[in-house]
C-alpha cells in the first residue's frame, strides 16, 4: 500500500524551542485535576481527570504523556496541557502507566495499562463527559502507545505529537531516548529472540483503523521528522521551528496547530 500523506506547513517566529523544564514549571502552576481515579491495583494504574466548567457533556480526550517510557517521567508534566484542553471545552483523562528503567522492562505492561485506562474512563458515567469514543492524543513515547492502543480498544482518532511510529528504527539509535526504547522492550533490535517483540510493539506494522493525524517538526532533536512518514494513510502536519516539547506547551505555535487539528477532528466526528 502507498503511504498517503497530506503535509501542512505552519510557520512560527519562535526563536528558541521550549525546554522540558519550562513545561514542568508551567505544569506545577496548573490547576489540579478534578479527580484522581484508580483503574487498577498497582501504584501506577491511576489517571487524572479534568472536567470542563460547563454543564453540557463534553468530548472526551485521552492525553497520554511521553517521557521515553521511563519511570522518572510521570503524568504530572502534562498538567498544563490538560488544563488548556479542559479550558477549550474537553473532558481530559491523563492516565499514568507502568514505565521502564535500565533494570526493568515495561513491555507489554505500558501498553496494557493505557488500553485498560481508556476502557475504564469510557465506562464511567459522568454528566460532563460525552459517552462517545475518545480522541487519543499521545506525545512522543505516549504517541507510540496511543497508536498501538487504538488497535486494542475503540477510539475516534489518534493525534500523535512528535510520536514514535517505528520503534524498531528508533531503537537502533544511540540517544538517551532511543536507548530507553531498548529498555522498554528488554532487548536490542539485533537480538534474534526480540524479533517478534519488536514487531508487536511497532505501530508501523499494525493495522490502524482509526483516523491518525501526526504533528511533527524537522527541528525536533529527540524524535526525527522521518518518524511521521511511516503510518499508512496518516495526515501529517509539519510545524516548522518547533522543538520536541513545544507540542505540549500551551501558547506555542505547535500547540495552536494541535488545537486546530483537535477541533476539526472533534467537529467531524460529531457530524458522523
Amino acid at each position: 500500500m502507498l503511504i498517503i500523506v497530506s503535509v501542512l506547513s505552519v510557520s512560527t517566529s519562535q526563536a528558541e524551542p521550549v525546554s522540558f523544564q519550562t513545561v514542568v514549571e508551567r505544569s506545577k502552576q496548573a490547576a489540579a485535576a478534578d479527580k484522581r481515579m484508580v483503574y487498577g491495583n498497582l501504584p501506577e494504574q491511576y489517571g487524572l481527570l479534568w472536567l470542563p466548567r460547563h454543564n453540557q457533556p463534553a468530548p472526551l480526550v485521552v492525553l497520554v504523556h511521553g517521557g521515553c517510557w521511563l519511570q522518572q517521567y510521570d503524568v504530572n508534566h502534562i498538567a498544563a496541557a490538560a488544563v488548556a484542553l479542559r479550558d477549550d471545552g474537553y473532558a481530559v483523562w491523563a492516565p499514568e502507566y507502568r514505565r521502564a528503567t535500565a533494570q526493568q522492562k515495561a513491555w507489554p505492561q505500558a501498553l496494557n495499562d493505557v488500553v485498560e485506562s481508556i476502557d475504564f474512563i469510557r465506562g464511567q458515567a459522568h454528566s460532563a463527559i460525552s459517552s462517545d469514543q475518545p480522541i487519543v492524543i499521545g506525545h512522543s513515547a505516549g504517541g507510540h502507545l496511543a497508536l498501538l492502543a487504538s488497535t486494542k480498544t475503540s477510539v475516534k482518532a489518534v493525534i500523535g505529537l512528535a510520536a514514535i511510529t517505528d520503534i524498531t528504527s528508533y531503537a537502533e539509535g544511540q540517544s538517551g531516548c532511543q536507548q530507553a526504547a531498548r529498555w522498554l522492550l528488554g532487548g536490542t533490535v539485533t537480538d534474534v529472540a526480540m524479533k517478534y517483540t519488536y514487531q508487536h510493539a511497532n505501530p508501523r506494522l499494525q493495522h490502524l483503523e482509526s483516523t491518525v493525524v501526526l504533528l511533527a517538526s524537522a527541528t525536533d532533536t529527540i524524535v526525527p521528522m522521518s518518524q511521521a512518514s511511516y503510518i499508512r494513510g496518516a495526515q501529517v502536519h509539519r510545524v516548522t521551528q518547533a522543538g520536541h516539547f513545544d507540542f505540549i506547551y500551551p501558547s506555542s505555535p505547535a500547540w495552536q496547530q494541535l488545537r486546530v487539528t483537535l477541533g476539526h477532528l472533534s467537529a467531524a466526528h460529531a457530524n458522523d
